[in-house]
């Protein structure tokens, strides 16, 4: 259970707001993967449950309230906690309002600066499956799904 919420919260956190103006929807998607990023690193739960979407279903059949729990239960439990991130791809619709996000994040209690140091620390490594969309002119997590990885995959 404790690993299952490590994912859901990083994966959520991944997803939130992005700031500025970006020129494409790629670029608006990354720089909203690394203010996730941020959000989860700084135990931000409001930050984090305000870019999921209101729509959210996954193929367990979570919903946004689920997620909610797992993200409150995990960082309460977790006084540290460092990602090191991975976009591996952004597949963006015809539309470009619609992405399928490859993102593979290692997670640990101690900070890590460079992919390298996978090797030396305690991280749990995962590759996240993401469905986001653009709603209201920012960009929210609808579905997700992940499994484990391996250092190879960063």
């Amino acid at each position: 259970m404790i690993k299952c919420s490590l994912l859901l919260v990083a994966m959520l956190a991944l997803l939130s707001a992005c700031s500025g103006d970006p020129e494409s929807p790629e670029e608006q998607i990354r720089e909203m993967l690394g203010a996730g990023e941020e959000a989860v690193e700084a135990r931000s739960i409001m930050t984090v449950l305000g870019f999921i979407s209101s729509d959210y279903r996954d193929k367990l059949g979570r919903q946004k309230m689920d997620i909610q729990r797992l993200i409150a239960g995990y960082i309460f439990r977790n006084k540290s906690i460092h990602l090191l991130t991975r976009v591996q791809q952004v597949a963006l619709s015809d539309d470009n309002n619609q992405a399928d996000v490859i993102l593979y994040v290692g997670m640990s209690g101690v900070p890590m600066k460079a992919v390298e140091q996978l090797q030396f620390v305690r991280a749990d490594l995962y590759r996240f499956d993401l469905s986001v969309r653009l709603e209201d002119g920012d960009w929210r997590v609808t579905a997700g799904s992940w499994h484990q990885a391996g250092f190879k995959d960063f």
